[in-house]
């Protein structure tokens, strides 16, 4: 052998005694399968076949894992259809499953353990194939399989295995919505013969979820009707509730109030006592019946005649409406004492504003008056009258009844019973207290003063009384002695919470200002001895008393309006005025940090005011100590460079992350520039940027974020060549002459400087930085297809499309080994390039970086050129990256698009077909093929006819996609009707979610908005993965979204926010499809860019299509919430809204909505509460 002689060696080798092969163990036989998968597939087919079939030969004497499963079914489907790969495991599960209920089988937890393993990995494995590559006679197959072995299992009434539940896992995995559902069914049923009610109830609402998260309400309801209707435990299970939920989302006015209805009806466990809270459905009844007219009002009417333990809320249901009569009915009705009766009606009477003399005898009749001496006498009945504290209670109600009527004489009269809880707790300084403040609300100022006298004598230091007591004086016209009193509450070292009240309670008489005043003395004095700063490590008592001074400042602030509403904007002059008055409290303590901070932070000034506050704070805020420094900043000054040179040299050293000062004044300094940049006060700014650098100088580098500022200033100086000059030495696409070593531009400072110059309006400008800068990273040996890219799209915007032709196959060529070298060379040469080489030999240079992968360039190759409409040169790189990468699926639908782009529609037609006809295709990318037909082949019969033609030749056993490109044709030729026809046909044996998503689709079509949601429905039952919809999202939403969409078009608002609450795709900007550049290295674009291109991949169409719809379904449902009145959620929603928003007027305008939906909440929420809530004491509280 070692001479060369092989022909001799081989025959002595012949005559050698033959070694026997050692037998690989079924384990071994699985690995070396599964090794084989990657570049010999064939050799790996026959391989697990024959490690499955040792397996099988006895199972119980071998180990087997869920990844061995998972590749046998994924490699022996290239040879065998998935029906008889299934028809295999099943048979393998049922012996298992016998043997692990055989009994007293010694290897029964042998084979419990081994059916573990099958049923966690084989609906996996052929679930995932099924749902992701499968054809369409391979789903149906499957799927008369699977419903077979379940119907059987259900007859057979289950098993001790769990094969339902299997079947269902399977079932979900392979995307058979519809055989889930009915296993669902089977298994409540199952349920249900078993007689146990509460596993029954369970499954049923399985169920009921199960269409409730599709959007099927209607199903869910047409379940929930059937089963009570059989149901023995009924009672035991919320049937009303969930259809009068689920009613409801659909409109359906008459089964809600029906299953309303039932409910309000049903008998109380203790019907002798009455509810004392509120049940929401029953709120729901009464809210409906109230929607429903006359006829509502007459059931109303009923329900107060015919009591029942909700009567409480009934009544109380009718005060919120102001239903009078009906409410004084309920009252009436009430299971509950005559006294009870009285004394409501009496108080409903009053709080209606009745004054009539029919409802004063609920008074009198309560109270039963009578002379001393018979009360005395008599043992009064609690049933009939009121006695004790309650007598007095609703006393004094009749009193303010008497005073409240417009009849003097009864206004007189009312002076008797209007003290009555005084005379029932005459030590009681509160009640008095409390008289007092209810005439003055009443604006009898005088009756009020002798109460609140009172009051005062009892407890001279209530500063809350004698709040009161002044108003009392102030409304008399006795000013001077309102002035006095009030002058009590802030006397001798008054409290916090005591400054306030006197600012709030002279505020309610318009005399703000003259409170204002008296209080900042006062307010000095405190912020003098206390509260310099805030400190987030603070005692409790101390964080207490912070929290009451600005409670305080707050209402300084609000003091400044002219009304009640604080949220109405003040005018300028007023912003003035408060702003001045802030200032001069912040100036009269020097070093006081905390009250400028604070009303910066909760922007109690307005913004044009803020100026001063920030110079206050930024002055009184502690800087930098002595040892403060970044010593390897100080390090470069032992060099002999100036200032720019020392942080050109730091940036390089640190790779552009220097050591920032870190100071509280230096935040300050750094929002309130930001502040000035904005309002562009130019020279302020300067004076900022001037007293930043004095303060770090020999001791930090100037941050980036300051020299940034200080371009910004030269460019609106007119100074644009200096600060473009600077931008490139501060990102580290220009150096200078004394640098040791050089790092490759800082991206990140790239990205800051672009939008600096952008939002100036210097477009021009940000490209040549960004076209300098990438020009540097090239020079550097930087190779990035970032980077080509970038430059690419600079060329093609400029015009030159020869030179960005060239960045791109640069790009691709820097790939080959063959051509690397020769266009290193060509790069190296390029003017460009060559300007921003380094020249120097004694620099030390980075290491070269090429991140350069040959698919992922011929892709970016393509998508740039495509982009740009050069489409001969994408052609030939989507054709290359066919050669090099034949199974990416997106290159070859992409491939197809540029085809026809240039004309060559037969042979677009034929790659078309063959994706269509590929079995080892995924089903994302024949779907994908098949909803770009129409695109391509448009309304033209013949190329139809031909496609259809070439993709049966492929593949004439799949006869889903020749349904689907069939209807799609007939969609054409505008035949709809026939269209839905073909796809229900196929439907009915295949039911997988892009039949039924298509089918949506089409009866969508033909405005059949309830069937189509329906098939929307069965879509989502099958899987609610995002990436199953990607084949159709270049040209519609997903099924939810659709869904969502028909139900707002059906004006039934709740279905569609019930279905948008838990949807996070429209929660969030949706990342759907990056163009596969370096997320790390990808200048950030102007994204309304996007907009212009006239070519995109469908990847990118997608994302800009779905982005506009989402915004578009979030606007609609944002007006279905506040339809409905959820204004909470209109604002959430609203404000989702503004993520997807692209155009600054957009934003405004969404802006504008939010704050009036803001504003219309505020409003509610401060709105009055009801007066009188009825309960079953005899009296109100």
């Amino acid at each position: 052998e070692k001479a060369g002689r092989h022909r001799e060696a081989e025959i002595e080798r012949q005559k050698l005694p033959h070694e026997e092969a050692k037998k690989l163990s079924v384990g071994d036989q699985f690995a070396e399968a599964a090794r084989l998968r990657g570049g010999e597939r064939k050799r790996a087919v026959a391989t697990y076949r024959e490690a499955f079939n040792a397996f099988l030969a006895d199972p119980l004497k071998h180990d087997l894992k869920a990844s061995e499963i998972t590749g046998y079914v994924q490699t022996v489907r290239d040879e065998e259809p998935l029906g008889q790969i299934m028809q295999r495991l099943w048979e393998l599960r049922a012996r298992l499953a016998a043997e692990a209920i055989r009994v007293d089988n010694p290897q029964a937890g042998k084979a419990r353990a081994l059916l573990q393993v099958i049923d966690s990995a084989v609906p996996e494995a052929v679930g995932g194939v099924a749902k992701d590559r499968a054809t369409g006679d391979e789903l149906s197959a499957l799927f008369a399989f699977l419903k077979q072995q379940t119907e059987a299992t259900a007859r057979n009434g289950g098993d001790q295995t769990a094969t339902l539940a299997f079947l269902e896992n399977l079932a979900r995995r392979s995307g058979f919505g519809s055989l889930e559902e009915q296993i669902l069914i089977q298994q409540k049923d199952l349920a249900f013969s078993s007689g146990d009610w509460s596993a029954y109830h369970s499954r049923l609402k399985a169920l009921v979820d199960f269409y409730a998260e599709r959007g099927a309400f209607r199903q869910a309801i047409d379940a929930l009707e059937s089963e009570r209707s059989r149901d023995p435990a009924r009672d035991s299970f919320d049937y009303w509730r969930l259809i009068a939920e689920n009613a409801r989302l659909i409109g359906d006015r008459e089964r809600e109030l029906g299953a309303l209805r039932e409910n309000y009806r049903q008998p109380a466990a203790n019907p002798s006592s009455l509810a004392t809270s509120a049940d929401a459905l029953v709120d729901r009844y009464f809210e409906a019946l109230y929607e429903n007219g006359e006829a509502g009002k007459n059931e109303l009417r009923s329900c107060a005649q015919q009591p029942t333990v909700h009567q409480l809320q009934l009544v109380n249901f009718l005060l919120r409406k102001g239903e009078k009569d009906l409410a004084h009915t309920a009252i009436e009705n009430a299971p509950l004492s005559v006294a009870w009766k009285l004394s409501r009606q009496a108080e409903t009477s009053f709080a209606l504003r009745e004054f009539d003399t029919p409802r004063e005898s609920y008074f009198i009749n309560a109270l039963q008056f009578q002379p001393i001496g018979q009360l005395v006498k008599q043992n009064p009945d609690t049933a009939k009258q009121l006695v004790g504290d309650d007598w007095f209670h609703l006393s004094m109600t009749y009193g303010q009844w008497l005073y409240s009527s417009a009849n003097e004489q009864q206004k007189s009269k009312s002076r008797l019973f209007l003290p009555a809880m005084i005379e029932n707790r005459p030590q009681d300084v509160n009640e008095q207290a409390r008289l007092g403040r209810w005439y003055l609300e009443h604006n009898d100022a005088q009756r009020a003063l002798d109460h609140l006298q009172l009051a005062h004598e009892s407890e001279l230091r209530n500063e809350t009384i004698i709040a009161d007591w002044g108003s009392a004086f102030f409304f008399v016209g006795d000013h001077r002695r309102a002035n006095e009193l009030w002058e009590q509450i802030i006397h001798d070292d008054p409290s916090l919470d005591d400054c306030k009240l006197y600012l709030e309670t002279l505020g309610r008489h318009g005399l703000s200002e003259s409170a204002r005043k008296r209080l900042t003395p006062l307010l000095l004095k405190t912020l003098q001895e206390n509260f310099r700063d805030e400190d987030e490590y603070q005692s409790t008592e101390a964080k207490k008393k912070f929290e009451q001074m600005k409670a305080l400042i707050r209402a300084l602030a609000v003091s400044f309006a002219k009304n009640s509403d604080a949220a109405e904007p003040l005018s300028p002059a007023d912003e003035a005025a408060k702003a001045a008055l802030f200032r001069g409290l912040c100036e009269a303590v020097p070093r006081n940090v905390f009250l400028p901070a604070f009303l910066i932070k909760e922007a109690l000034v307005s913004p044009n005011e803020a100026a001063p506050f920030y110079r206050l704070v930024i002055a009184r805020s502690s800087g930098l100590s002595n040892s403060d420094r970044d010593y390897t900043f100080t390090a470069q000054q032992q060099k002999s460079w100036d200032d720019s040179g020392m942080e050109e040299a730091l940036d390089h050293l640190t790779t552009f992350k220097p050591e920032e000062p870190d100071g509280k004044r230096i935040q300050w300094q750094k929002e309130y520039l930001e502040y000035l940049l904005e309002r562009n006060q130019s020279a302020e700014a300067r004076r900022v940027i001037a007293s930043i650098e004095a303060s770090i100088k020999h001791r930090y580098a100037r941050p980036a974020w300051l020299r940034l500022a200080s371009f910004r200033l030269d460019i609106r100086d007119g100074h644009v060549a200096q600060a473009v000059d600077g931008l490139a030495h501060l990102i580290g696409i220009e150096t200078g002459a004394n640098l040791a070593s050089i790092k490759p531009p800082s991206i990140e400072r790239l990205n800051d400087a672009v939008a600096l110059l952008r939002g100036e309006g210097r477009e021009a400008e940000a490209r040549t930085l960004i076209e300098s800068a990438y020009a540097r990273e090239i020079a550097l040996a930087q190779y990035e297809t970032a980077y080509f890219a970038a430059l690419a799209d600079i060329a093609f915007e400029r015009g030159d499309v020869t030179l960005a032709l060239k960045w791109l196959q640069w790009m691709v060529n820097l790939n080959k080994e063959e051509s690397k070298s020769e266009t290193e060379a060509e790069l190296a040469a390029l003017p460009l390039v060559k300007a921003r080489a380094v020249e120097n030999p004694g620099v030390e240079l980075p290491p070269s970086r090429e991140e350069l992968e040959q698919t992922q360039a011929l892709r970016l190759a393509a998508e740039k050129a495509g982009e740009f409409a050069r489409f001969d040169a994408a052609l030939a790189y989507r054709q290359q990256l066919l050669s090099l990468s034949p199974d990416d699926e997106e290159n070859r639908i992409e491939l197809v698009r540029l085809l026809a782009a240039t004309k060559k529609t037969d042979e677009a037609i034929e790659n078309l077909a063959t994706i269509i006809g590929d079995r080892l295709a995924t089903r994302n990318a024949r779907w994908q093929a098949i909803w770009l037909a129409p695109e391509i082949i448009e309304q033209r019969p013949e190329l139809w006819a031909k496609l259809g033609e070439r993709a049966r030749a492929l593949d004439a056993t799949d006869s889903e996609m020749e349904a689907a490109l069939q209807s799609l044709s007939l969609v054409s030729a505008g035949q709809i009707d026939e269209a839905v026809k073909v796809v229900a046909a196929i439907e009915s044996i295949d039911p997988n979610p892009y039949l039924s998503f298509l089918r949506g689709l089409l009866e969508k079509k033909q405005e059949r908005e309830g069937n189509s949601i329906d098939s929307f429905a069965r879509a989502l039952s099958a899987s609610r993965e995002s990436t199953l919809w990607q084949p159709f999202a270049f040209d519609e939403d997903e099924p939810l979204e659709q869904i969502i969409r028909l139900y707002l078009k059906q004006n039934q608002p709740r279905a569609a926010l019930k279905l948008a609450k838990p949807t996070t795709a429209l929660q969030m900007k949706n990342s759907a499809v990056e163009s596969p550049e370096s997320e790390t290295n990808k200048i950030e674009a102007d994204e309304s860019e996007a907009e212009a291109k006239k070519y995109q991949t469908l990847r990118a169409r997608a994302a800009l299509r779905q982005r506009n719809a989402r915004a578009d379904l979030l606007e609609l449902l944002s007006a279905a919430a506040e339809q409905i009145g959820d204004l909470n959620r209109a604002a959430e929603l609203e404000q989702a809204r503004m993520d997807f928003l692209l155009k600054a007027a957009e934003k405004a305008t969404a802006k504008t909505r939010l704050d009036r939906l803001r504003k219309m909440q505020h409003q509610i929420e401060s709105s009055p509460k009801p007066a009188l809530v009825i309960d079953q004491r005899l009296v109100g509280s």
